[in-house]
């Protein structure tokens, strides 16, 4: 998909993202000035399919390199600290001295909910998340978006975490899924915070276990095969759900509702249900080690 924006200029106005006014720019050399990254600084000719280039945004690409093109305006809209995580995870990018410098300097806090978010989940959906983790880290932003701080140490060990579990689950949901339970965080409240409780509401129910048995794995296929479960992030698991034959089916159980529904009331139906469950998968386990 493309996003096809006409040359323009804006001037600063008023206080926040919103505080601009907007004109249409004859002048592409302007125009591209007023853009926050010579990443996002290039235009083509739509007409002779001519790149035009003026702040050396190719260059940096290819360098992976985040880099401002105006000291002087970039300044000006504080999204632009959101826009480098996002921008950075998606395509393996480093900010430069100056610009970290740049970003470190800026007061978000008057950015909304609603605008923070649009650029948070650019970087759940990115495909290299370390990138954006660690800009996130040189610019405190994990307290203002998580409200906590995270030490080096840690912070070396959950992008790990994160990086390991992406090469086996592909799902834009894994980072918060990772993240969060890694650090043992309030998930719904979390996600109260950012405006995301409807989106990835999933993770709410969605189960984590740091070591996990035969039983517990054939536990949760009752309700999803393995290969739909955010859990499946190593490849221990994947190698014990394909010899379960649970990685792409759930867990079939013989045992009937109706028939336990025939002796017991309310709450008690689901608890035997589940008693029953469980002895039928101890059951089948053993039969596969025997």
């Amino acid at each position: 998909s493309f996003d096809i924006s006409l040359p323009r200029t804006e001037s600063k106005t008023g206080v926040g993202h919103k505080g601009f006014s907007v004109a249409l720019a004859t002048d592409e050399h302007e125009a591209s000035r007023r853009r926050d990254f010579t990443i996002n600084a290039m235009m083509i000719d739509a007409i002779s399919g001519k790149v035009l280039d003026f702040y050396g945004g190719l260059a940096d690409l290819r360098a992976r390199i985040l880099r401002v093109v105006d000291p002087h305006t970039f300044v000006e809209d504080s999204l632009r600290v959101y826009r480098a995580v996002q921008f950075a995870a998606r395509f393996e990018l480093c900010a430069e001295p100056r610009t970290l410098e740049l970003m470190r300097s800026i007061d978000a806090s008057d950015l909304s909910c609603e605008r923070v978010k649009a650029e948070l989940i650019k970087f759940f959906r990115a495909p290299m998340h370390r990138y954006g983790m660690m800009l996130m880290q040189e610019l405190g932003l994990y307290e203002r978006v998580f409200g906590l701080r995270i030490d080096p140490r840690t912070h070396e060990r959950l992008m790990q975490f994160i990086e390991h579990g992406e090469s086996f689950v592909r799902n834009e949901m894994f980072f918060l899924y990772a993240f969060l339970n890694f650090l043992g965080l309030d998930k719904d409240k979390i996600l109260k915070n950012l405006g995301l409780n409807s989106l990835y509401k999933r993770l709410l129910s969605e189960p984590f276990f740091k070591r996990v048995s035969d039983e517990r794995l054939c536990k949760i296929a009752l309700k999803m095969p393995l290969k739909q479960w955010l859990g499946l992030y190593c490849k221990g698991r994947v190698q014990a759900s394909k010899r379960l034959g649970i990685w792409d089916k759930k867990f079939k159980s013989l045992v009937c509702a109706a028939d336990v529904a025939r002796n017991l009331r309310g709450a008690a139906i689901g608890k035997e249900i589940e008693r029953l469950q469980e002895a039928e998968i101890r059951a089948f386990v053993a039969a596969l080690k025997a």
